[in-house]
């Protein structure tokens, strides 16, 4: 488990890679001016949970594998790129769901 978040905070995505574990029980990253999230992306990380809630800037969030991916209260959010996410929660955003999801 690993918990991030302040509004000015720098999120430097390569190295949280760098130091997780392959299987993630939890990654939150909240309340931050992030506006991407590249999350391991082309490695084996298995993540359960992530948590990219109350971040008003992100837009993007590209990742392989996720059990549950909340990005509620992120508004500006727009896409979402991910192998597999079996849960999605995007209540409060204006994410537009299509039929690839």
């Amino acid at each position: 488990t690993l918990a991030l978040g302040f509004p000015d905070m720098v999120v430097n995505f390569r190295l949280i890679c760098s130091a997780l574990q392959e299987d993630v029980t939890r990654l939150s990253i909240q309340n931050t001016n992030i506006t991407t999230a590249s999350l391991c992306e082309g490695t084996e990380k298995k993540f359960q949970l992530v948590q990219l809630m109350n971040n008003p800037n992100l837009l993007t969030v590209t990742a392989d594998s996720i059990e549950r991916l909340n990005v509620s209260n992120s508004k500006s959010l727009v896409s979402i790129f991910a192998t597999r996410i079996d849960t999605l929660d995007i209540s409060s955003t204006n994410f537009a769901p299509n039929s690839l999801l």
